[in-house]
């Protein structure tokens, strides 16, 4: 959900289209209370002043602009007209004097940028002021009329900022540039327009004509006479003298206060401060922050401006989003910014330079235009020396000293200060307080645990990531040992992982259950920074040169990195939902590196999801087509790695090892080229180790396996969850070879990471206590598994119900130790409370049911129950054993199908057996033959005993038989 967000379309037009200039509160003037209606446009070949109305070129609600011609001139102008009519009161007064302004601002500037003013007056109680005519478009108009590359942009609003530059380097202010304020030639030539909000930056704000009363008084006295002269033939409205006029003049007042040369013409001499009381000049969605609060504004209050075009010029939206000014606002504060999928492919330096001009504090702005132009010039490969007046030649020195001294000074407004604002809405103070509140919300207990982590690993994680960027435009800009193709692969690598960092904490942001479970892990996880130190980086996916395309390529990798993050929270079904759309989206675009990409994230979870290896098997196959076709060779060597784990899952080993051969040599031929891949090379030894496990050969599987954790400690360092990972996979290759102490070294290894990572409390910590547990137990170190299997179930218990399936497990691996350890009454009371959690689990239908379906479920408590038969017996309870192995051995015949046909003959060694509980049955009749012989029975004994003779399976039984036989059984026969 997005907070006073614009509710915009998305309609067909150019890519580098621009929003429209039209806002709720986007005039830069206030309208009056009440309307007289629209001023009167004027016909062809009326004159206002001397002038000759031509053509109607724009209006707006203030006034028209009219292609006029100049007959004593002879040459083409534009005219600007405002109309004040009485609806304004003295409010009128103050906009003309707000309009002649601007005429003197523009008369003071020389530059080929700024529109030349020739001339300004009074005509019918209507401000004119006529202007060098260009014949062109509107920035805005220019950027909707075409596709723009980047360049075109770039060159045009360098051109326009120059304007600023040189008008800065005079000491005034725009105040309200944007991209209508901008015209476009149809020869190229750029103008800066409408400096009708500029003002005198000086500290004194002294009006000129009392400079020219000090240092050329003989001028100030012609100026003087002219104002007097121009007063009496217009007799033109004083200007307001109340509230609304805050420019103190100190010179020219006499001892009432009143000032003797006021009216709109006298501003042509004294050009003091004209607002408002109360009232922001500027359009509200290219406004500094400063303007919004009515602070002082300078010279980075139009660098703000800038910026804030040039972003909407390239991106295609504004920056920040927001109808109300408040909202605007606060998200400029906050640096909120809004990513847009439209518009350009902007280089990373380009977007440094927009993000440090959005700096809601100005100190973190460029001290100057100057310096900023001259980054965008860099990026342009040209630095262009442009010639300004004579006038700013002592700023521009100035400027040129501050940069140098940036640059070795290296303080906060450094060229390669570290871009904080790219992390804006990934993660932030926003962001951080949203993930603090989900994970909060979920109430689990070792969620405030987990939030301390996953904030701290996070942190770590950003600040890693603003330092590469720092340290790459250092190695490129400063230091000169780069250049700038070296710089581009470089951010680009930076830039995946912001992807990947932006994907986790937007699914962080949800909270639920599982997400919080996972989220330690999913932190811990991210793809290294380091990892981006490589020369290059074929991991990165090939994008394509067409733009548009491109465009929506990076848009399909974004969601992409959502579907990654939902399976790495463990939102498998959400993951693949997102996953599938991107693979669509990929075939739409038919483009196959992103095809290959969204295949192999499908493959990899499909069988987890779907319970189908044989599609998983087919996804991971189409994924590595795909990626050759598309020149993506390091997907397409994880793909067949990913496919060769597969193979070994479905018993198909010769496929395995052909496949794996392949992908070793692709592995092996870009280590050439690039380097090792250390990710990549920690897979393909997983599978090798896979394969040499599932062909019994534990000591080459070790081998492979203590590799594989070499290059895992090497890529994410010792404290990660991958590695802990490989130290569990390690004990199990070494606990095959009946090195059970190595084994439990290795786990133990695995548990010491794990509570690093994700804190003692945390349920994948209960998973390797529970390990740890299970080896003890073979060991029989009974006192050393009952301590661990203990901590699995306080840590379970406390995170799931009580019939969790987790829960049951170390409940019913405390009960076995109970059992082989000689002391079974202690395990009697787990084994019964194990029952009857399993019963109250079974769900049993509400209305009424067959007893068919019943018993079909009821038949699931089996294994349990011969587990409490047994310690019963164990314990000397023949009685109670009898009871439990005659209830368990009913539920079993209550389903006809859990028996072998009749006269069923055993296969072949190798070959599967139907799914079946006569290995069950044949346990609890052997419990029941003994119970009854304990207690004197011989003939229920001797009835036991020829029963369990008729059944054609294993006699005596191995302890697990009945539980492994219930797991196949139970598969086959779903709920």
């Amino acid at each position: 959900m997005v907070e006073d967000a614009d509710m915009e379309g998305e309609p067909s037009r150019p890519i580098t289209a621009v929003d429209s200039a039209v806002d709720s509160a986007a005039e830069s003037v206030p309208e009056p209370r009440t309307q007289a209606g629209p001023p009167r446009l004027r016909e062809r070949g009326e004159t206002i002043g001397r002038y000759v109305v031509v053509d109607t070129i724009g209006q707006g609600g203030m006034g028209v602009v009219y292609a006029a011609w100049d007959p004593q001139l002879d040459r083409r102008i534009a005219l600007k007209l405002v109309n004040f009519g009485p609806a304004w009161g003295t409010e009128g007064d103050t906009q003309r004097a707000r309009l002649l302004r601007e005429a003197q601002a523009l008369a003071r500037i020389e530059h080929p940028n700024v529109v030349k003013v020739h001339d300004v007056g009074v005509s019918d109680g209507q401000v004119f002021i006529a202007m060098e005519h260009v014949n062109g478009q509107s920035l805005r108009e220019w950027l909707r009329a075409d596709h723009r590359s980047v360049r075109d942009v770039l060159e045009v609003f360098v051109a326009a900022g120059h304007a600023l530059a040189t008008a800065h380097a005079m000491e005034l202010i725009h105040r309200d540039f944007k991209p209508d304020n901008v015209l476009v030639g149809h020869a190229g030539e750029v103008k800066v327009v409408d400096f009708g909000l500029a003002r005198d930056s000086r500290r004194d704000d002294r009006p000129r004509a009392r400079e020219w009363a000090e240092t050329e008084p003989v001028i100030a006295r012609a100026l003087e006479r002219a104002a007097s002269e121009s007063q009496a033939r217009t007799g033109a409205a004083r200007e307001p003298s109340g509230p609304e006029a805050i420019g103190e003049l100190d010179s020219g007042m006499d001892s009432s206060g009143a000032n003797p040369d006021s009216g709109p013409n006298s501003f042509l001499v004294h050009p003091s401060n004209i607002t408002m009381a109360g009232t922001v000049l500027g359009t509200p969605a290219y406004m500094a922050p400063e303007q919004h609060e009515h602070a002082t504004v300078d010279a980075r209050s139009d660098q703000y401006a800038f910026c804030v075009s040039l972003w909407e010029a390239l991106y295609g939206k504004r920056p920040f989003s927001g109808r109300r000014s408040e909202v605007l606002a606060r998200r400029k504060r906050k640096l909120q910014i809004r990513e847009s999928s439209r518009g350009l492919r902007v280089p990373k330096q380009v977007r440094s330079v927009l993000l440090r001009g959005l700096s809601p504090r100005r100190s973190r702005r460029f001290h100057t235009m100057q310096d900023l132009l001259t980054e965008l010039e860099a990026s342009l490969g040209e630095r262009r020396r442009r010639l300004v007046p004579t006038v700013a030649l002592v700023g521009v020195t100035l400027i040129a000293a501050v940069v140098v001294w940036s640059v070795f000074a290296r303080g906060e407004d450094q060229p390669c200060a570290a871009p904080v604002e790219q992390l804006a809405g990934v993660w932030d103070d926003a962001v951080r307080a949203d993930v603090a509140a989900a994970i909060a919300a979920s109430e689990l207990t070792y969620a405030p645990d987990s939030w301390a982590r996953i904030s701290t690993g996070l942190d770590s994680y950003a600040e890693r990531w603003l330092a590469a960027e720092v340290t790459a435009c250092e190695a490129t800009h400063l230091r000169h040992e780069h250049d700038a193709t070296w710089l581009e692969g470089r951010r680009a690598c930076l830039e995946a992982r912001r992807r990947e960092l932006a994907g986790l904490t937007t699914q962080l942001g949800r909270g639920d259950a599982r997400t919080v479970e996972h989220a330690t892990r999913a932190v811990s996880s991210l793809t290294p920074i380091d990892a981006c130190e490589r020369d290059q980086s074929p991991e990165l996916m090939p994008e394509p040169a067409d733009r548009s395309r491109r465009l929506r390529v990076v848009r399909a990798l974004d969601q992409l990195a959502a579907a990654r993050a939902s399976f790495g929270s463990g939102q498998l079904e959400d993951g693949l939902r997102r996953a599938r759309a991107v693979l669509e989206l990929a075939r739409e675009l038919d483009w196959a590196p992103l095809e290959a990409e969204a295949l192999f994230e499908i493959g990899r979870h499909r069988a987890d999801v779907e319970l189908n290896l044989e599609a998983e098997l087919e996804t991971l196959h189409q994924a590595a087509i795909a990626a050759l076709r598309g020149g993506h060779e390091q997907l397409a060597a994880r793909s067949w790695s990913r496919l060769t784990r597969g193979l070994v899952r479905a018993g198909q080993l010769d496929q395995a090892h052909s496949w794996l051969g392949y992908a070793d040599e692709l592995a092996k031929a870009l280590a050439l080229a690039h380097g090792e891949d250390l990710a990549l090379a920690a897979d393909l030894l997983h599978a090798r180790a896979q394969l040499h496990f599932a062909k019994q050969d534990f000591a080459g599987a070790e081998v492979h396996a203590r590799e594989r954790l070499a290059r895992l400690r090497e890529f994410y360092g010792e404290d990660s969850p991958h590695v802990a990972d490989a130290l569990n996979n390690l004990g199990v290759a070494v606990y095959m070879q009946y090195r059970k102490d190595e084994a439990v070294a290795a786990y133990r290894g695995a548990l010491a990471i794990l509570e690093r990572v994700h804190g003692p409390e945390h349920p994948s910590v209960a998973t390797m206590h529970n390990n740890i547990g299970v080896v003890s137990t073979d060991r029989h170190a009974y006192a050393d598994a009952l301590v661990h299997y203990w901590r699995a179930v306080e840590i379970r218990e406390r995170v799931y119900p009580p019939d969790h399936a987790l829960v049951l497990q170390s409940l019913v691996n405390l009960a076995n130790v109970h059992l082989f350890s000689g002391d079974p009454v202690a395990g009697v009371a787990i084994g019964l409370e194990i029952v009857l959690r399993r019963d109250a689990a079974l769900e049993l239908p509400q209305a009424p049911a067959s007893a068919a379906v019943v018993a079909e479920r009821r038949v699931r408590l089996v294994p349990d129950l011969l587990r409490l038969a047994r310690l019963f017996a164990a314990a000397g309870e023949h009685r109670n054993a009898l009871g439990v192995f005659t209830q368990a051995l009913s539920l079993l015949d209550e389903v006809p199908g859990t028996s072998l046909p009749p006269g069923f003959e055993p296969p072949p060694a190798g070959q599967a057996w139907p799914p079946h509980l006569d290995g069950c049955r044949a346990d609890v009749l052997l419990g029941i033959e003994d119970a009854s012989r304990a207690l004197g029975r011989a003939h229920d004994a001797d009835q036991a005993h020829a029963r369990r003779g008729g059944i054609p399976v294993q006699q005596p039984a191995y302890l697990r038989r009945c539980l492994d036989e219930h797991n196949r059984w139970a598969a086959a026969n779903p709920l």
